[in-house]
C-alpha cells in the first residue's frame, strides 16, 4: 500500500505545480494562442494543394491521441481518479472518431470519401470531433473540484472497459447522425466553394465551448498535469480561431497552420506522459540503491531525533489522520500500536494549557497558517513534560489542509531555567542573611 502511495506522490496527475511550471505553461500558452491571432488575416492566403496531407496528419494524431490515452490510463491505475479516467476518454474519443472523418474525407479515398458520406457528412464529424475534447477538460475539471476527490472504488479494468464502451457507443451514434440523417443536419457547405454563416456559427460555438474550458482549467489547475493540460487546450483554441474566424477552406495558410496547431495540441500532453515514464523507469531501476540509502537516512534521522528529543508530525485536517515519528511516540509514552489524534495529544496535555493551546490551533486551521506553540504534558505517573511545537501550513494538490511539524521535549531546559532562577534568588539574598536581615523582595 506504501508503495502505491510512493508512486502516486510522484505522478503528474498529482504533482503539485510550481512557480516554475506555471511561468513555462503560461508563456507556451500565450505564444500559442499568439500564433492562432496571427494567422487570421493571412489565413485565405492559397497554399499548394497536397492530397496526401490529410491522411499523413491525421495517421499521426491517431497514434498520439492513442498513446496518450494508454499513458492516462496507466495513470488512473494507480491514482483511480474518475476525473482522470474522463480526460482519458476524451483522447480516446478524439482518436476514434478521426478515424471515420478520416475515411470520409473527399479526395482522400474516394471523391466523395468512403462510408456512404455525403457532402456534410465529414464537416459533422469533424465538429463532433471538435466539441470531444473540450468537453472532457470541463468534466476534468469539474470532478476535480468536488470537496473530496472522486476515487474509482471498483475494478479499474472493468472502469477502462466500460469508459472504452461508452466512447464507442457514442461514436457510432454520431457516425449514423452525420451519415444516415444527413439530410436532417444544417447544411454547413451547400456548395465545395461556398462558406454559409452556419459554419461560422457552429465555429464560434467551438471556440466558446474551448474558452470555457481553458478558463475553468486556468482558475482550478494546481497539478503539474493540469498546466500540460492548458498548453494542449491553448493549441486547440489557436487552431479554431485560425480555421473558423475566417473560414477559407482547404489548402489555405489556415488549413495547414490550423492542422499544425492540432498537431502540437495532441503531442503536448504526450511529450510530457513520455518523459514522466522514462523517468518512472529511472527511478524503478534505482531503486534498490535508493532504497539502501532510505533506510540509512531514516536511521540517521532517527538517531538524531532521539539524542535531540525532537520528532515530527504530519497531520491532516481534513480527514483528520496523523503521523508520528518514533521520537514522538517516546514523548508523549504512547506505543506505537496507538493510533495518533489530536484528541489524544489533548488527553495528555496539561489541564491549565488545554483551552488555550485547542484555540490556537483551531486559529490555525481556520486562517491555514502556522504555529509556534509551548505546552505542559501531564503524564500518568503525575510528572510534567514541557514541550515546544513547530508546524508548517502546508496545501495538497487536492486543496486539503495538511501539518508538517516537529516537537521538542524541553523539560530538562526548562528545569535548569528554574534552577538558575531560584539559585539567583538565594544568592541575593544571602548577604542579608549574614546581616541579619530579609531581602527586600521576600518582605511582607
Amino acid at each position: 500500500m506504501s508503495e502505491v502511495t510512493d508512486q502516486s506522490s510522484v505522478l503528474l496527475a498529482n504533482l503539485p505545480a510550481g512557480r516554475t511550471e506555471r511561468r513555462i505553461a503560461l508563456v507556451v500558452g500565450l505564444v500559442l494562442l499568439g500564433i492562432g491571432v496571427v494567422i487570421v488575416p493571412f489565413g485565405k492566403m492559397q497554399l499548394p494543394e497536397s492530397n496526401a496531407w490529410v491522411p499523413l496528419i491525421t495517421s499521426f494524431m491517431i497514434v498520439a491521441d492513442l498513446i496518450t490515452w494508454f499513458l492516462l490510463i496507466s495513470q488512473f491505475t494507480i491514482v483511480r481518479s474518475r476525473a482522470l479516467l474522463v480526460l482519458a476518454s476524451g483522447y480516446l474519443f478524439t482518436a476514434a472518431m478521426t478515424i471515420p472523418l478520416f475515411l470520409s474525407f473527399p479526395d482522400a479515398f474516394s471523391p466523395t470519401g468512403l462510408l456512404g458520406a455525403r457532402l456534410q457528412t465529414g464537416l459533422w464529424l469533424a465538429m463532433f470531433r471538435m466539441s470531444g475534447y473540450p468537453l472532457a477538460v470541463i468534466f476534468y475539471v469539474a470532478m476535480k473540484k468536488e470537496p473530496r476527490a472522486p476515487v474509482l472504488h471498483g475494478s479499474s479494468r472493468t472502469a477502462v472497459a466500460t469508459s472504452v464502451a461508452i466512447v464507442i457507443a457514442i461514436l457510432l451514434a454520431l457516425m449514423w447522425i452525420a451519415t444516415a440523417e444527413e439530410s436532417h443536419l444544417s447544411k454547413l457547405l451547400p456548395s465545395r466553394s461556398h462558406s454559409p454563416f452556419d459554419l461560422q456559427y457552429f465555429g464560434a460555438l467551438l471556440m466558446l465551448l474551448t474558452a470555457i474550458a481553458l478558463l475553468l482549467l486556468w482558475f482550478r489547475r494546481r497539478t503539474v498535469l493540469d498546466e500540460w493540460i492548458l498548453v494542449a487546450t491553448c493549441a486547440w483554441l489557436a487552431q479554431e480561431i485560425a480555421k473558423y474566424i475566417h473560414f477559407s477552406g482547404r489548402f489555405t495558410l489556415a488549413f495547414y497552420a490550423s492542422t499544425v496547431l492540432l498537431i502540437i495540441s495532441s503531442t503536448v500532453l504526450l511529450v510530457v506522459l513520455l518523459k514522466e515514464t522514462m523517468t518512472l523507469y529511472s527511478l524503478v531501476a534505482l531503486r534498490p540503491l535508493s532504497a539502501e540509502k532510505l533506510l540509512r537516512s531514516e536511521a540517521y534521522l532517527s538517531e538524531a531525533q532521539r539524542l535531540s528529543h525532537t520528532g515530527s508530525f504530519g497531520r491532516n485536517v481534513s480527514s483528520g489522520e496523523m503521523y508520528w515519528s518514533d521520537e514522538t511516540y517516546r514523548i508523549f509514552e504512547h506505543d506505537r500500536s496507538v493510533m495518533p489524534t489530536l484528541e489524544l495529544v489533548f488527553r495528555r496535555m496539561h489541564p491549565d494549557d488545554r483551552d488555550l493551546i485547542q484555540q490556537e490551533i483551531e486559529r490555525a486551521d481556520r486562517e491555514r497558517t502556522d504555529f509556534d506553540l509551548e505546552h505542559r504534558l501531564l503524564m500518568p505517573d503525575g510528572s510534567i513534560k514541557y514541550l515546544h511545537v513547530l508546524a508548517r501550513a502546508l496545501e495538497t494538490s487536492t486543496g486539503d489542509l495538511e501539518y508538517v511539524g516537529a516537537v521538542t521535549d524541553i523539560t530538562a531546559a526548562k528545569q535548569a531555567e528554574m534552577k538558575r532562577g531560584i539559585f539567583s534568588r538565594s544568592a541575593e539574598a544571602q548577604p542579608y542573611r549574614q546581616l541579619g536581615m530579609e531581602p527586600r523582595h521576600t518582605r511582607k
